[in-house]
């Protein structure tokens, strides 16, 4: 990658999780942004685990996520009925994080 990008690249690395990635980060302080299809996938695979807390936290993780997404995706209707849409923002986020916090150990 850095025969690809070189060592001046000063942008934004988007990536899966592939460990070349991580890699590249850490030796160049490069920021990374993960692929969101990547995430979403792997998040609902947690709700075909065996396990019933397993499964309710991927269904209680991809709730937060359809949440969030939706607050992106309507960000022109909500811009246009109040230009101070940005307060959705923050309670999508938080949901996401405190489904996380909410974590089962697999």
């Amino acid at each position: 990658m850095i025969e690809v990008l070189g060592k001046e690249f000063d942008g934004t690395l988007g990536c899966d999780d592939y460990s070349a990635y991580r890699r590249f980060h850490r030796e160049f302080d490069m920021p990374l942004q993960f692929c969101l299809a990547h995430l979403i996938r792997e998040v609902k695979s947690l709700t075909t685990l065996p396990g019933a807390k397993e499964q309710a936290y991927g269904t209680r993780l991809l709730d937060a996520l359809r949440a969030l997404f939706g607050v992106i995706h309507r960000r022109e209707e909500l811009v246009a009925r109040c230009p101070k849409w940005y307060p959705c923002w923050p309670r999508s986020r938080d949901a996401v994080h405190a489904a996380e916090s909410r974590a089962v150990v697999v």
